[in-house]
């Protein structure tokens, strides 16, 4: 596939490349960045038409972001995405344009709180993930979605004093001062009229979540997003029809040709290889020099060394592309088990760090103006946990060996983390 988007892209440029899944978009996404261009790939959104979104935060938080700079960006640009996510409607230019703050700026902090609030962030006690922001006095708190570390904002009255990123994990600031920062909005940035008529659709909708509101259901709900198969586009492969049937046929009637004179390598790198190559042009891409030279192999003419971590190996007649890097793996975040619906109140549970428990129910708990949806359950002693329904990947269904009643544990890590 590498090999077919290398020739393809030699003489002709697209907007828009669309694939099956992440592994094929991170793939395609080499390519285009070894060519020089400016490359975003957008991630794997498979939630389907009505679906409570917030499971899905993480690729929506990306999607917005990915788009934002895509947006910003003037350049030679070529968007990469999922055949599942790019048959949806997503936010377009101008719902993505940003908040700025400039130090020793004035700011009307009742007007900037409506603002962050159409923007899609949710206000919380203590900033902890994307999309979040706090505001105590004259402390703003803001994880903005297009950023890895969150914001702390200091006013002086109605003035800007210093801008800084902080730490989540220790919410301590860090000392470097920053002259200005961009905020992303989620989803859209809606103004008041927009904002009320979104909270009545969301009112309206016949969605199952517990939950209506922007983060749940606000993405089905936005009128003006924008159809990116607008774009001049190129599908690595012919994909089956489904609910979008008319998109599916459109974007198979412009399948990525076969390569003519270039193929994908696959090979061990050795003194052996590149012997045996010697008479073509080889470029060796590895991300330090130490790579390179484990290779034991002596620097001549035909073979170029660029410092780099792109994962590029072809073949033509003339040039060899090789590539010493390996993809990183991603850390396992782990799914629930659990399926809310499925549990009665009564049931038995374990917590991965408080042990056995009793399911109590779910409950709703406003904080800071903000409904949250909490799983409620029972320990020893009377004593409640409540778990955000985000993290339900902690818990499981007890599983007795007899079948008996278990013994509830006591709320407190140390008597569970021993027994396990």
């Amino acid at each position: 596939m590498q090999a077919r988007l290398y020739e393809y892209l030699q003489d002709i440029q697209t907007e828009l490349i669309i694939c099956e899944d992440d592994k094929e978009a991170d793939d395609l996404a080499q390519v285009c960045l070894y060519l020089g261009f400016k490359t975003y790939v957008l991630p794997d959104f498979r939630a389907q038409f009505g679906s409570d979104l917030r499971s899905f935060s993480k690729e929506l938080f990306e999607i917005c972001k990915v788009l934002n700079a895509y947006h910003k960006e003037a350049q030679s640009k070529i968007l990469i995405s999922p055949i599942r996510t790019i048959l949806q409607k997503l936010p377009g230019k101008n719902n993505l344009q940003n908040i700025i703050l400039k130090s020793n700026s004035s700011i009307k902090l009742e007007k900037f709180k409506e603002e962050m609030l159409h923007s899609g962030y949710e206000f919380v006690d203590i900033v902890q993930d994307k999309g979040e922001i706090s505001i105590r006095g004259e402390i703003i708190d803001i994880f903005a979605i297009n950023e890895d570390q969150p914001f702390r904002i200091l006013l002086f009255s109605d003035e800007v004093e210093s801008i800084r990123y902080f730490d989540v994990n220790s919410q301590k600031s860090i000392p470097k001062e920053l002259s200005s920062i961009e905020i992303c909005p989620f989803l859209s940035n809606l103004n008041q009229d927009q904002y009320n008529n979104l909270q009545e659709k969301i009112k309206n909708f016949q969605g199952q979540s517990i939950i209506s509101d922007v983060n749940s259901l606000g993405f089905w709900c936005i009128d003006n997003f924008y159809d990116y198969l607008n774009l001049n586009f190129i599908s690595v492969k012919e994909f089956q029809s489904n609910d979008f049937e008319e998109d599916i046929s459109k974007i198979n009637q412009n399948i990525l040709p076969q390569a003519k004179y270039c193929k994908n390598l696959l090979s061990t790198y050795n003194q052996d290889f590149f012997s045996f190559h010697k008479d073509k042009n080889i470029i060796v891409l590895a991300k330090n020099e130490v790579l390179f030279r484990a290779l034991n192999i002596e620097h001549s003419q035909n073979i170029t060394l660029k410092i780099c971590d792109l994962r590029l190996n072809l073949i033509t007649k003339e040039k060899l592309i090789v590539s010493l890097n390996k993809k990183q793996k991603n850390k396992r975040i782990k799914k629930a088990n659990l399926i809310i619906d499925e549990l009665r109140v009564g049931d038995y549970i374990v917590h991965e760090d408080y042990g056995v428990a009793k399911f109590l129910g779910l409950e709703i708990i406003v904080i800071a103006g903000a409904k949250k949806e909490f799983v409620a359950l029972g320990y020893l002693n009377n004593d409640k946990l409540l778990l955000p329904v985000e993290n339900l990947y902690m818990i499981d269904k007890y599983i007795g060996v007899s079948g008996g009643i278990p013994l509830l544990d006591k709320l407190g890590k140390g008597t569970f983390l021993k027994l396990k």
